[in-house]
């Protein structure tokens, strides 16, 4: 859900520019309302599934879809701590955990049976650190620079919507990490971005 409002956000954007600041949270406004007022919708169902899932976490029980992940973040951030800067190696997400497995919380059941943050963002600085951390928030920045050199609007719109999808998704998904949607996003900002390569080499021909 928060994908699907975060790409129609950025759709408004790039249609209707200065605009959207009139336009944008009218449209947000309208689907918060109409979602939250009908029981039938997927935003009403999420934001229930959201506010059981925090009170089961909260309450010491880590069973399901919502307060399963709580635990897999508060996992990650636990071994984050243990080392801050650097990280503990490429590939070494599962490992981390096991090693750290003492300084977990024991009160969740499933919480030290888990060795995947579910996060991108935490899977990167479990692995590399905040200095990895940092230099993948500069890399998704270039890219969005990179996107204003792209031949026409088809291409300028479709990478800045994926890459919006890369940081949303990074915050409840491995999306680079897991091996499904890694290759999706990989395949996708190769094929977006490709007309680059074509401009330099007419530049340097």
């Amino acid at each position: 859900m928060l994908k699907s409002i975060s790409l129609l956000s950025i759709l408004i954007i790039q249609k209707y520019r200065y605009k959207a600041v009139l336009i944008l949270p009218i449209v947000l406004l309208g689907i918060l309302t109409y979602g939250v007022s009908n029981n039938n919708t997927s935003l009403y169902s999420s934001i229930n599934k959201v506010h059981t899932g925090i009170e089961d976490y909260e309450s010491g029980t880590a069973v399901k879809s919502v307060d399963v992940r709580l635990a897999m973040l508060t996992n990650g951030l636990i071994i984050v701590k243990e080392s801050p800067w650097i990280g503990t190696g490429t590939g070494s997400t599962n490992q981390s955990h096991i090693d750290n497995l003492d300084k977990l919380p024991s009160t969740f059941a499933r919480r030290s049976k888990t060795t995947n943050p579910h996060s991108e963002y935490l899977s990167i600085a479990i692995q590399y650190g905040l200095i990895g951390l940092l230099l993948y928030l500069f890399l998704i920045y270039k890219l969005f620079e990179y996107t204003k050199k792209l031949p026409n609007d088809f291409y300028k719109n479709s990478a800045q919507g994926l890459l919006i999808l890369i940081l949303i998704g990074s915050l409840g998904t491995s999306i680079i990490t897991d091996s499904g949607e890694g290759h999706f996003v990989m395949l996708f900002i190769a094929i977006l971005f490709a007309p680059l390569s074509n401009q330099e080499i007419i530049k340097n021909g």
